[in-house]
């Protein structure tokens, strides 16, 4: 069961670690109840290991799962040979829910996102965002809704040149050209100067990145 609501972009998958309501002694598989937005691969985990699921979104939309959605259930493996091919996943006592996500100490869920291979449209593919905006982009939408988002995601993506991907990628700005009237004032001369004491290993380590 969901603790958070998440938002999952299109055309990406995202990987979230689970907790099972009460430790499996042997292998154990892990399955969607098939009520989701978004594609859920059935997983076989180790005897007591947490699972980590995997949400896939192939459409064009942003999928929002909403908080306390049952995610999945799981139950051992023998019991799921012994059965059919498409096991009983309602709520009964005959596996253990996939419940309680894990939380880092800030509260937020320990999620990883990675972006899938984008299908053509109209003989172009969809914009998809660089590496320096995604963490930028997860950040903002915590709070906003699926067409908010779909909204953000569209502006960085048409406006992710103006963001700097590191420190030494600011360039400069010729839009302006203008010229300062000095009048007869002839050039002067000063001697260098040291670098404060508290910038010094600052200025080394931009150096090094030179």
């Amino acid at each position: 069961m969901l603790k958070k609501r998440m938002v999952v972009p299109p055309y990406s998958l995202v990987r979230l670690p689970c907790k099972l309501d009460a430790p499996m002694p042997s292998d154990y598989v892990v399955e969607s109840l098939g009520t989701l937005k978004v594609l859920m691969p059935r997983t076989v985990m180790a005897a007591n290991r947490d699972p980590l699921v995997c949400f896939i979104n192939v459409e064009e939309t942003f999928a929002t799962l909403r908080k306390n959605t049952l995610i999945a259930t799981a139950c051992e493996v023998f019991s799921y040979l012994e059965g059919s091919q498409e096991p009983d996943v309602s709520y009964s006592n005959s596996g253990l829910n996939v419940s309680a996500v894990s939380e880092n100490l800030l509260g937020e869920m320990k999620t990883s996102c990675s972006q899938l291979p984008t299908p053509e449209t109209d003989g172009k593919s969809k914009t998809s965002l660089p590496e320096h905006l995604k963490g930028l982009y997860e950040s903002s939408i915590t709070c906003l809704n699926e067409e908010q988002s779909q909204k953000m995601y569209a502006c960085l993506s048409e406006y992710q040149d103006v963001f700097a991907q590191n420190d030494f990628d600011l360039e400069t700005f010729t839009g302006i050209d203008h010229k300062i009237d000095i009048g007869d004032a002839k050039p002067i001369k000063q001697r260098m100067r040291r670098t404060p004491a508290c910038f010094v290993n600052e200025e080394e380590v931009h150096l090094r990145k030179c």
